[in-house]
């Protein structure tokens, strides 16, 4: 009996001393995943602006690198700077990227604006409540919408001349796609007339496709 007895105390003292078996770390044998690169939301703003190739194409120079509009107290965010007033659209600008284009008869102000909490179209439709935001025409001027073809990939798309009595003054077009808008600010440097005036209308046309297609490039 006592022969039995330890024999069974070996047995459990042998089980106690006996090390514990430790699962293997499944994080030891796990590869790290790489760190994917922040994106800079100026860099894909910059992104939807004219190439140089595209300014060339429309017959500007060159005249300055796409720059961060940055916000201060007396420079508010506005998709279109010759507006009177703001509009209230343009509180809901999150950042914006801008770029000067220019050539012997005009001047192009080139502006792309991201919203937070509404579509861009949204900013479009209020353009174009305010006439392309051309408030003062001078005696004997107008303001007269300018049909644009389908610029296509856009939610909407509108655009203006101020025609004041001296000739065309300046354009207006703004191009939306989804929370991101482009503007585009058409000035007339030259002598005007007729086939001036339609010379600018189709320079307008087509950087309002090219504004579209820089849009694209976010979508």
């Amino acid at each position: 009996m006592r022969g039995w007895i330890l024999l069974a105390l070996a047995l459990v003292s042998g089980c106690s001393a006996a090390e514990p078996v430790v699962a293997p770390s499944s994080s030891a044998s796990r590869p790290s995943a790489p760190a994917v690169p922040k994106v800079n939301e100026h860099e894909r703003l910059a992104a939807t602006m004219l190439t140089d190739s595209e300014g060339t194409a429309l017959g500007f120079t060159y005249q300055s690198e796409p720059t961060p509009f940055i916000e201060s107290q007396n420079q508010k965010f506005a998709l279109v700077a010759a507006c009177p007033g703001r509009l209230p659209s343009d509180s809901r600008i999150v950042r914006a990227e801008q770029a000067t284009w220019r050539n012997d008869d005009y001047n192009l102000e080139e502006l792309t604006a991201q919203y937070s909490g509404i579509p861009a179209a949204d900013a479009v439709g209020e353009v174009a409540r305010t006439k392309g935001c051309r408030a003062n025409v001078g005696s004997g001027g107008r303001i007269d919408e300018i049909s644009l073809p389908s610029v296509p990939g856009a939610d909407a798309a509108k655009a203006f001349c101020t025609i004041s009595e001296y000739g065309t003054d300046r354009c207006v077009v703004v191009v939306a796609r989804g929370e991101f808008a482009a503007a585009g600010e058409l000035r007339y440097y030259g002598i005007d007339g007729p086939a001036n005036r339609e010379a600018t209308t189709a320079l307008l046309r087509r950087v309002a496709i090219a504004l579209g297609q820089g849009l694209g490039h976010v979508a």
